[in-house]
């Protein structure tokens, strides 16, 4: 005897069937962390004054740095970033001739800037010109 099987029936395909609802696909938000404290990471000294003569002065104006970037709050895609500024003290005690760090966020640069620009040491060299390198670390704060 045959064994006969029941046809299988499958839906009917229609080319013109409309798609459901396409799903929303929402990108992640990028974290951004605000930076708003300042440490100084390095300190170094050439000419006539040592690193420990400067660095009250110096720790002073990172202070003064820390109050500013406080303030402006800067946002940044990195949990810290670091500026570099070199500058010199000559007899006036004052620095001078202040230079900073390409690519620093501006609002961050600024305060960096204007501190340094205060800066008054303790001693002045007793010849000659003392250059002194910084380098200050900015970091997340809660």
């Amino acid at each position: 005897p045959a064994v006969s099987t029941p046809p299988v029936s499958t839906p009917p395909r229609t080319p013109d069937a409309t798609p459901g609802p396409t799903p929303t696909i929402v990108a992640p938000r990028p974290t951004t962390f605000v930076l708003r404290r300042a440490t100084l990471a390095a300190l170094s000294t050439r000419g006539p004054l040592s690193a420990a003569m400067v660095r009250p002065a110096v720790e002073k104006a990172v202070g003064e740095i820390n109050e500013c970037a406080a303030r402006s709050a800067h946002a940044h895609s990195a949990p810290s970033l670091s500026i570099s500024a070199s500058f010199a003290i000559d007899d006036t005690r004052r620095a001078s001739a202040i230079k900073l760090s390409s690519g620093a966020p501006t609002s961050l640069a600024s305060c960096v800037k204007t501190a340094l620009s205060g800066l008054r040491s303790s001693t002045a060299p007793d010849v000659g010109t003392a250059t002194v390198s910084i380098s200050v670390l900015f970091k997340e704060s809660k």
